[in-house]
């Protein structure tokens, strides 16, 4: 019965061997597996840093530019304060013009009338 045990055997052992290989076959397979998805997470992180950094930069530029919108509002409402300013004393200006020539027509009025006045 020799010869029966050592067929027996043999198919064992080489049904070994092909467990063996193909649980080698599955590892390497895992193994790329995992390096597929561990680029997958790579890239995606990149790509999520890329997004971030540009909402970044988008939120500094509009920042910036708010800003000199405010800059911009707060010149015109100087230059309108100034302008504002300056036809203020134009007008103060005018009424002490207006005021010292009435107390000049004044004056000669009363000059006029003591001239009358001493000719009766």
């Amino acid at each position: 019965g020799g010869q029966a045990e050592r067929e027996a055997l043999g198919r064992r052992a080489s049904q070994r061997d092909l467990l063996l290989q193909e649980k080698e076959r599955l590892e390497a397979q895992i193994r790329e597996d995992d390096q597929r998805l561990r680029e997958v997470e790579e890239a995606k992180r990149k790509r999520q840093e890329a997004e971030r950094r540009k909402r970044a930069e988008e939120q500094q530029r509009m920042e910036a530019r708010r800003q000199r919108q405010v800059e911009e509002a707060q010149k015109q409402r100087r230059i309108e304060e100034a302008r504002k300013q300056e036809r203020l004393e134009e007008a103060r200006k005018q009424e002490r013009l207006e005021e010292v020539q009435k107390q000049r027509r004044i004056e000669e009025a009363r000059k006029q009338a003591r001239i009358e006045e001493a000719r009766k």
